[in-house]
């Protein structure tokens, strides 16, 4: 019974609930998307004079979390100045 309660209150807040998408569908909204930026995913970023592509390429060089790469870049702390974005 509480099952099919949560099943009713799910499906009204989302009219999509346990629908799929067709495989034509999938792959008219992949093509649409297809080599379309959708954000500041590669800023470069540049630490201790070294350049990198992006955070997430930084953080692979480094062995450091993007995370963590993305907040020594916004951070104020003075130990982490040589982390900044590349303009």
């Amino acid at each position: 019974m509480k099952k099919h309660i949560l099943d009713g209150h799910k499906r009204l807040l989302n009219p999509f609930y346990e629908k799929h998408h067709s495989e034509d569908t999938k792959n008219k909204l992949r093509e649409q998307k297809k080599g379309k930026y959708s954000g500041s995913q590669n800023m470069p970023v540049e630490i201790d004079g070294k350049v990198y592509r992006s955070a997430g390429e930084a953080g692979k060089k480094l062995a450091l979390p993007m995370t963590t790469v993305r907040w020594r870049v916004r951070s104020s702390n003075p130990k982490f100045a040589s982390y900044r974005y590349k303009t």
